[in-house]
């Protein structure tokens, strides 16, 4: 049986070079097609308030489940801001982005329908 435990997880640190301040996140793919996943991967993110990522698109679906604080999710030119609990569908290559609006650090899992996550 694989687990992850997201409280135990190496987190690495990302940013986007246009906006290196404010486009910051700390990472990690727990479950991917390295770690023996067949056909899903999974993301887990943490973005301190005030801090997000860069508009993306990714080549699997992705579902995004918010743990943690108030992040604001734009999906192909919509907008919501979606807190503890809510789940949030992006399709395949649909551009997106997503940041957080409150005060306390946002911790976001990302499910993926396949193993393997290119994003651009």
């Amino acid at each position: 049986m694989m687990t992850a435990n997201l409280s135990e997880l190496e987190l690495h640190e990302g940013w986007w070079e246009s906006d290196p301040d404010r486009l910051r996140a700390r990472f990690s793919f727990p479950m991917f097609w390295a770690t023996g996943n067949a056909s899903t991967a999974v993301l887990y993110v943490e973005l301190a308030p005030g801090r997000g990522n860069g508009r993306h698109t990714d080549t699997p679906e992705e579902i995004l489940l918010v743990l943690n604080g108030e992040v604001e999710v734009e999906v192909g030119g919509e907008t919501a801001v979606a807190g503890p609990g809510t789940l949030v569908l992006v399709p395949s290559m649909i551009p997106h982005r997503f940041s957080n609006v409150g005060e306390t650090t946002a911790r976001i899992v990302g499910f993926f329908s396949s193993n393997t996550v290119i994003a651009e």
